[in-house]
């Protein structure tokens, strides 16, 4: 009876993974590669407080709001809230000077 359990649980098991990886194919990507460039050039890139680089820097991100700061010395820091969709690859962001 022990040996039964064991056989239709890994029937089971095996018949639910094919089912899950052959929809994985055709699920949409719920991320982008955000491109983030500013005017001047290496300003630093925090993301939800979080720095990701200078810029210009490339960032997967989820879809989702995010808040996008930039900051560079002498000039003032830009704060902006971002939007990532399937049409958001590229951000540009002019910093003034202080």
């Amino acid at each position: 009876m022990k040996k039964l359990f064991v056989v239709l649980l890994l029937i089971s098991f095996v018949f639910n993974a094919g089912i899950f990886s052959a929809g994985c194919g055709t699920m949409p990507s719920y991320f982008a590669n955000v491109t983030i460039t500013s005017t001047p050039v290496g300003a630093k890139v925090y993301i939800n407080g979080a720095y990701k680089g200078e810029t210009p820097v490339t960032v997967p991100l989820a879809f989702g709001e995010y808040d996008l700061k930039l900051s560079k010395d002498g000039y003032k820091d830009k704060v902006i809230k971002l939007v990532v969709k399937g049409d958001v690859t590229e951000v540009h962001i002019t910093l003034n000077k202080r």
